[in-house]
């Protein structure tokens, strides 16, 4: 007979269905739901090639997508992002008709097919187009912005510090402001990138780097190949002058993409990525899922930023620090490189079907962030750095009045639900409650189960619940409350829950929203 063990992070709309309740007293309807997108094509594969304007801030050249219809069609939709697109053609040259909208919603360019192509048929379509989307950075974060598409810089007068660099960013939905694409979590593809810069400058993609090739003209090609399927927003690149630390662990090579003046420093803040990797490889039960692993960083990416693309991190080079001070802050340098690595097994090998269940990603990985500092550093040296901030920010929400559930599709602002401190560090709490009921041995079989039998592979809660079930016997059922992160915290610590001032009736919390 199962054992039932109330899952305390769920309400899966099913009782309460809790809304996104960003103003606690003001808002009391649902937000609309934000259910996945109704595919007609099965992306296979994309290979893009990129040429550079410094001057313009734009990327041109080509997207070759290879699809599947799911079903019989002679037309088909894409996104692009305010992509200027020039033609469209078949690989034999043949040209098809479409129309672009200019403009960023989804499914803005409309394509022609020519014919009707079925289901099990295979279609290479050939993108000729270029990026007018400038991500300029925001002057008033003085701690860097995001943005959208590709950021370019350059010394300047006013600037001569700063370094010639271009970077991409894509979660969540913004890889479509350099090339067209179903820019959505619930597909994966593989991808190929090949970028022609300047003599100096040195590109770093996802995969494995296949060639660099010297061109007549002084420039010179890198050509990338990513071989795993993964979502289409973890697509990723930067170009600039770096220098390559390199390591390995187990015969898979480790890089460190670093500024040619800080190769010491770099060295020094990244001398346990080998130990990393064999941590996660031991406790996930699966050796490090790809063939290599790239982190590089770069100027004005917001500090420790969103980690995890795929095999090829882009970090804050704010992580970049001398060997003493990085000794002193062993607990933030390492934690945001052990994140952007456990992202490649929560997020690339196992990836969120659809935004809702976005925690998987993101949750997971703080939680293996945290479990590295509590076995490297100590768990005094958790309790005083990870667990208060964690706890202060869950808790700092919840008394502003910005609550809802970890799954929810109700939700008003995409980047602000798949950022916020619900599916980084209320999830990570769930999770290392989960563990504490469970027990040490149950929670591993179960965690490696969930692993093993997903990877590679698109997951909702449900996969999880059930690997849970499988491996241990336990069946995870959603909780008939929606309980505050204080009380989770509680139970993960073993606090009384009225001296936190929380209030219980038979056991169980007492929410006012």
């Amino acid at each position: 007979m199962y054992k039932p063990i109330a899952f305390l992070i769920l309400s899966l709309l099913t009782i309460h269905n809790t809304s996104y309740a960003q103003q606690a007293e003001s808002s009391k309807k649902f937000l609309p739901a934000n259910l996945s997108r109704t595919r007609n094509i099965d992306v296979k594969h994309i290979a893009i090639d990129l040429k550079f304007d410094w001057k313009k801030k734009q990327a041109y050249g080509t997207a070759a997508i290879t699809f599947s219809p799911l079903n019989a069609t002679d037309k088909i939709f894409l996104d692009a992002g305010i992509l200027t697109i020039n033609s469209i053609e078949l690989p034999d040259r043949t040209p098809l008709k479409f129309i672009c909208d200019g403009g960023d919603r989804n499914d803005g360019l409309e394509i022609n097919l020519g014919r009707l192509y079925q289901s099990n048929e295979n279609v290479t379509i050939k993108i000729n187009y270029h990026t007018n989307w400038v991500n300029d950075s925001d002057p008033n974060l003085l701690g860097g912005s995001f943005g959208k598409g590709i950021r370019f810089f350059e010394p300047t007068q006013s600037t001569p510090i700063k370094r010639k660099q271009i970077w991409s960013q894509g979660e969540a939905e913004s890889n479509r402001y350099w090339f067209p694409c179903y820019d959505s979590p619930d597909d994966v593809r593989t991808t190929e990138f090949t970028a022609t810069v300047d003599k100096g400058l040195t590109v770093i993609s996802n995969g494995i780097l296949l060639q660099i090739k010297n061109n007549p003209n002084g420039t010179h090609t890198f050509h990338y190949k990513a071989d795993k399927p993964y979502p289409n927003y973890l697509t990723s690149f930067v170009v600039g002058e770096y220098i390559d630390v390199k390591q390995n662990y187990n015969e898979i090579p480790l890089h460190t993409f670093c500024y040619p003046d800080e190769q010491d420093a770099a060295k020094a803040t990244t001398v346990r990525l080998p130990d990393m990797v064999k941590f996660f490889s031991e406790k996930t039960g699966m050796q490090y899922p790809y063939s290599g692993y790239s982190q590089v960083v770069v100027q004005d990416y917001p500090f420790p930023g969103m980690t995890g693309q795929h095999t090829a991190t882009t970090i804050s080079d704010n992580m970049i620090d001398d060997a003493g001070t990085h000794a002193d802050f062993l607990y933030l340098w390492d934690g945001v490189e052990s994140n952007a690595l456990a992202s490649q097994w929560f997020g690339n090998c196992v990836s969120a079907k659809s935004w809702g269940h976005t925690w998987l990603n993101k949750s997971f990985a703080r939680y293996f962030e945290g479990l590295y500092a509590d076995y490297k550093n100590g768990h005094d040296e958790y309790l005083m750095w990870y667990f208060p901030f964690d706890m202060g920010s869950v808790m700092g929400d919840w008394n502003a009045g910005y609550r809802h559930p970890i799954v929810t599709y109700h939700f008003d602002n995409l980047e602000t639900f798949t950022t916020d401190n619900y599916a980084n560090f209320r999830g990570a709490l769930v999770l290392r409650m989960l563990r504490k009921q469970l027990g040490e041995e149950k929670w591993w079989k179960a965690i490696r189960h969930y692993v093993k039998t997903n990877a590679f592979k698109q997951v909702t809660t449900t996969d999880l619940q059930q690997s849970i079930k499988t491996a241990t016997g336990e069946q995870i059922l959603e909780a008939d409350v929606l309980l505050s992160a204080v009380g989770i915290a509680a139970n993960i610590e073993g606090i009384g829950l009225e001296t936190l001032g929380v209030k219980t009736e038979k056991g169980k919390v007492v929410v006012s929203s």
